[in-house]
């Protein structure tokens, strides 16, 4: 994790100071933080619900950076502010590079980025589901489902 945030850091520095963008690195540097991928190795040992085998450990290499893609898209795209864009997350780091930080509406732009990560998430979850079929899709399915009703109940509990 130290050294993702690090690479992440020098990526962002040589994208500011010499504008020489490499997104798809950044891309894998950010997500690191997310640790998904060790959180499904730790479920998997914990639970023992499966053997693990080197099949096992690709499956949830793939699926846990899937995930961590997802929730960088996500927290990156909610903590950013259009009046105050000081954070070096993902986000910031494609408005960059794409030139977009003046221009166009906010939801437009938003909703391109959002866009431009679902590509990759889907080429992602097309070559995993191909590769280990549909025991995986379904997981994934179910696992989305409880990521997204979990944030979705602490986004609208009520303040007291």
């Amino acid at each position: 994790m130290i050294n993702s945030a690090f690479s992440t850091y020098l990526i962002w520095e040589q994208a500011n100071s010499i504008k020489k963008f490499n997104f798809e690195e950044f891309l894998n540097q950010r997500r690191k933080r997310m640790s998904a991928t060790l959180i499904l190795l730790c479920d998997c040992l914990l639970l023992k619900t499966v053997e693990i085998t080197s099949q096992t450990i690709q499956e949830i290499q793939r699926l846990g950076e899937i995930y961590e893609i997802e929730g960088t898209m996500a927290r990156d795209l909610a903590r950013w502010s259009f009046s105050k864009p000081v954070e070096n997350n993902l986000f910031t780091y494609w408005l960059m590079m794409k030139g977009k930080f003046m221009g166009g509406d906010q939801i437009s732009v938003q909703q391109e980025f959002i866009k431009d990560i679902s590509v990759i998430i889907e080429a992602k979850k097309k070559d995993l589901f191909e590769k280990f079929g549909d025991r995986t899709r379904k997981s994934y399915e179910v696992t989305k489902e409880l990521i997204k009703n979990h944030y979705l109940r602490k986004a609208t509990k009520p303040k007291l």
